[in-house]
Parts: C-alpha cells; sequence; structure tokens
C-alpha cells in the first residue's frame, strides 16, 4: 500500500515535470490506463502551482533527510529548501485561515463631506477677502 503512494506520487512528479502519461507509463512500467486513471481522479492538471513546488521540494526534503551519510552539500541543500518552503508558506497567506480580512483599499482623491464644508468655507472667506481687495 504504501509502495503503492510512492509509484503514484513518482508518477505525478513525472507529469508535472512535463512527461506526458504514455512516456510515464513507459518508464515506470505501469499500464497507460492507470496513469491516466490516477491523473484524472487526483486531478493533476487542477493542481495549482504553488501547491506542485511545495510537494516537489517536501519530497526531495524527505529524500535528502532519511539520507543516512549526509555531505556538507546535502545540508546546504536542505537548508536552502526549507528557506524557500518558508519563503511559499509567508508569501501564501491564507485568509480563512488567519481569520483576517484584506485591507480596504483607499479612494483616491475622495474628499469626505467634512473636508468638503471646510474647503466651502475656506473658498468663501478668500473670497469675501478677494472682494474687500485686501489681497
Amino acid at each position: 500500500m504504501i509502495q503503492d503512494a510512492f509509484v503514484r506520487q513518482r508518477a505525478r512528479q513525472l507529469y508535472w515535470q512535463g512527461y506526458p502519461p504514455a512516456e510515464i507509463s513507459r518508464l515506470m512500467g505501469i499500464n497507460p490506463n492507470t496513469i491516466y486513471a490516477w491523473k484524472k481522479r487526483d486531478q493533476w492538471d487542477e493542481t495549482p502551482p504553488v501547491q506542485r513546488v511545495t510537494q516537489s521540494i517536501d519530497a526531495r526534503l524527505i529524500q535528502l533527510t532519511e539520507k543516512q551519510n549526509k555531505t556538507g552539500g546535502d545540508f546546504k541543500e536542505i537548508d536552502l529548501l526549507t528557506r524557500q518552503l518558508k519563503k511559499l508558506h509567508d508569501g501564501q497567506p491564507d485568509a480563512a485561515a488567519t481569520g483576517k480580512k484584506g485591507r480596504a483599499k483607499k479612494l483616491k482623491n475622495h474628499f469626505t463631506p467634512e473636508q468638503i464644508a471646510a474647503l466651502r468655507g475656506k473658498n468663501h472667506q478668500q473670497a469675501g477677502v478677494a472682494s474687500a481687495g485686501l489681497v
């Protein structure tokens, strides 16, 4: 059962890398109809790009962390991938999950009724001063 999940995940990764289902079938030795069924059932085409990248990074991180004898390059890659995951998660806040609403857009060149009244009052005062010849 677990092995089937890994096979399906590998097929999905290959599909997202641009391999057609027929080629995936040939590479993995799986019936093409099975690949097409997985593609349809798991909605491979409807997966958002950010989720595709996140799942690919997750798979690589698991592969690296399970490795027994890690090299310095492996540790650097683990660090890079975890930072990339953090950036992806920080850059994609889920409004429903955070409970926050988006900021209301400010109307451009918008005056409130109080501001309009104040401006009219100043204009009337200046008009009175100008007509008196004091300007």
